[in-house]
Parts: structure tokens; sequence; C-alpha cells
């Protein structure tokens, strides 16, 4: 996820989260670190294991799904993986209204030897002519979230491309979030309130967004666990007018 996330402070009284058990807003912005604590094993979206994803057999590598589906949670945790590693990291979010020139002479001075690049489809072309010119000098990666590919200059890529979440990622996810939190065992994700959730084409975000609406809600102080977020608890946080439509496609090319 990206700057668009769900706040880390709640709406409510700040005592809101700890009257539930809770340690913090279980949906709150994460730290690349923390993330590695809560990361919902990627072969759900992405197909392949993260093992096999963080290898970087090929000087490029594209990451490509819609937005929200969860391309900045996979790159932030790469890049710490790569950096445990030993590997020079250079993380790049490209912002929406525009952003500085890269400069790839200053990672060739800085020993960068991977640069990450969030939302690479808003490089520009002299950016992209550089980033191309900048892995050919020497034993380096690129590796992009996008939207939409680019043209690889002829640079040997591997890409991933984002598939449909499943009922039982989202529950997974739901149960990661909580128990980082601190709940015991006490919330519960109803499997069929997921199905309902993916059935709605709903991205990782907005199921984020919905779940944090929800838990502002309800359970009120004084209710008595277990905790089970049902589709009739859900379904009141999602017009019926309201479509949202988002095209997955599956495997790696």
């Amino acid at each position: 996820m990206n700057d668009s996330q769900i706040p880390s402070v709640s709406i409510r009284p700040t005592d809101r989260w700890t009257s539930l058990g809770l340690k913090w807003n279980p949906f709150r912005v994460l730290e690349p670190e923390e993330l590695m604590e809560v990361f919902v094993d990627s072969r759900w979206i992405w197909g392949y294991p993260l093992e096999q994803i963080a290898q970087l057999d090929r000087p490029l590598t594209e990451f490509y799904a819609p937005e929200g589906v969860g391309k900045t949670t996979l790159l932030r945790v790469l890049e710490h993986e790569w950096t445990k590693q030993g590997r020079n990291v250079a993380y790049v979010y490209l912002p929406r209204e525009g952003h500085a020139p890269l400069r790839w002479d200053t990672f060739a001075e800085q020993g960068v030897d991977l640069v990450v690049i969030d939302e690479a489809q808003r490089l520009r072309p002299t950016e992209r002519f550089g980033a191309a010119r900048w892995v050919r000098q020497a034993d380096r990666h690129l590796v992009t979230g996008t939207h939409r590919y680019w043209r690889a200059s002829g640079l040997p890529v591997a890409r991933y491309r984002a598939r449909r979440p499943s009922s039982s990622f989202v529950v997974d996810f739901f149960q990661r979030r909580l128990a980082y939190a601190g709940d015991t065992g006490r919330f519960q994700l109803a499997l069929s309130a997921a199905g309902w959730l993916v059935r709605r084409g709903l991205t990782g975000r907005l199921i984020e967004q919905s779940l944090y609406e929800l838990l502002q809600d309800w359970p009120a102080v004084g209710d008595a666990p277990p905790y089970t977020v049902d589709i009739d608890r859900l379904a009141s946080y999602f017009p019926t007018r309201r479509k949202i439509r988002f095209r997955f496609r599956l495997g790696r090319s």
C-alpha cells in the first residue's frame, strides 16, 4: 500500500482499539519490517513463493496489477528481504502529481545495485531509457510495480500478473492483521463474508477500508467475544448501487 492507505490515527477516541483488547488500529500503515510479520503468502496473489520471486534471475522484473491489489506491499516486503541479504536497494515511489527526475548517475555513485520503482507507469520516456542503460552497465537489477507494462528496450524481463484474491486469502489477511494488533483469536472473519467481498470485485485496499470502518462501529464496548464478522455486518458498508470492476489476469509471462 502507499500514501492512500487507511490513516493510522483513528477517527474515534484513541482508546477505541485498547477497549477491544488491541494494541493499535489493526489496519494502520505498517513499516516494511512490520509487513514481514503479517505478509500473506505471495502465492495467493502472484502465483509464486516469495523465495522464488526474490531470486531476480533477470535484469528487469515487473509486477502488474490494478490499483489497490497489493503491489506496494509486495515491493516493500521484497525491499526488506533484499536489504537483509546485503543488497544495496533504493526504493522509489512515484507520486500521481509528478515527481523529481530520477538521477541514475546518483544511484551509481551510491553503489545501488537494485532499484525498486513503485508506480512505474509514471516514468517519463527519458527515465525509462536511463533505467535500461543503468541496468546494462553493471550487474544490477530493476524491479517495478505498475498498472501497465512498458517497453523493456530489449532487456530480459520477468513479468508477474496479479490474480483475483480468494476467500481464503482475505480470511488469512484479516487474521494476521488482527493477531499482529494483539488479538488472541476473539475476532473471526467468516469465510462466507470473505467470499462476499471477493465477489464484489473489491481490491485489497477497499477490503481494508471496509473492515476498518466496521471495527470503528462494532463490537460495542462490553460485548462478549467471540466476534464474528459476517455478511450481514458487512453489507451496510457497501451500497448495492456501487459497482467496482477490476480486471485480473493470471500467471506469469
